[in-house]
């Protein structure tokens, strides 16, 4: 295994990591933001 696979690797799992930190943010945002609504407007 050579310097630029460990890059690319390296590179694919931090993509990873981000992708799936959006999508966790995305999440908790929803579900916040209709706990919100569902307070306000019941």
């Amino acid at each position: 295994m050579d310097e630029e696979e460990k890059k690319k690797l390296k590179r694919m799992n931090e993509s990873a990591f981000g992708w799936t930190t959006s999508i966790c943010v995305s999440v908790v945002t929803a579900i916040l933001t209709t706990l919100l609504f569902q307070l306000v407007f019941r």
